[in-house]
């Protein structure tokens, strides 16, 4: 970000939209394919920057000490690879940088830690915080309230000023996409603590949801088609 806003500076307005950034997803440049991913580290000025990085240390923090780092960064990824490739294939002229629907899917994918530990959770924080000594039985529900409060709250901005707001740069696309793929991947890749019967079923038809959706995005992107193929090998040898 810092390289790319000196570089615009010798060039043109400082911080202005990275349209032109060897990082950016831009509709002239779709067959460089480290675009779908590298657009997340370019953003639109400082407030955009500073925005997007307190909001990721604000939700994956507690995700990942609680469900560890591998877990959240697969998932950030896949939210952020899918959230190109929905933008491309609904904007095809339009570029796209920042890494707000990352920042969307972590968001979500507390929704699905509670929803796949909503009693665990209770527990373990009674646990860990009272130092193995009997606490108020309600503190971990005031915790998971606490959570659906700042998460439904991230996301009624979000709603809010696309509402509000018409036309601009801001690709809500991406962040609709971001925030269901982090729900389906959040019920699949984070640890459940006790498993139930139902979540069985309900994590299985999240993971086919996941996959159905990336697979399609990339068989849509006419130059990315190869890469669903590998895609689709690689989780029929997991299988």
């Amino acid at each position: 970000f810092l390289h790319q806003s000196v570089l615009l500076a010798q060039t043109g307005p400082a911080f202005s939209y990275p349209s032109c950034s060897p990082l950016a997803l831009h509709p002239l440049y779709r067959t460089e394919v480290w675009r779908y991913l590298s657009y997340s580290l370019a953003h639109h000025g400082p407030q955009h920057l500073a925005v997007n990085l307190l909001l990721l240390l604000l939700v994956s923090l507690p995700l990942e000490m609680t469900h560890g780092w591998a877990r959240v960064c697969l998932l950030y990824t896949a939210a952020i690879l899918a959230a190109s490739l929905t933008h491309s294939l609904a904007r095809p002229c339009g570029s796209l940088v920042g890494c707000s629907a990352g920042v969307y899917a972590l968001s979500t994918a507390h929704l699905a830690s509670l929803l796949l530990n909503w009693r665990e959770d209770n527990l373990v924080l009674r646990q860990r915080l009272s130092n193995r000594r009997a606490s108020a039985p309600t503190f971990g529900w005031v915790v998971r309230v606490c959570r659906l409060l700042v998460v439904s709250g991230i996301l009624m901005v979000d709603v809010i000023s696309s509402l509000a707001r018409e036309g601009g740069t801001t690709s809500y696309t991406a962040h609709l996409t971001g925030s269901g793929l982090g729900l389906l991947l959040g019920l699949v890749l984070l640890r459940n603590r006790k498993v139930h019967t139902w979540e069985v079923g309900l994590r299985r038809l999240a993971a086919g949801l996941a996959v159905l959706l990336l697979v399609s995005q990339l068989s849509l992107s006419s130059h990315l088609w190869i890469y669903s193929l590998l895609l689709l090998l690689l989780l029929l040898r997991a299988s």
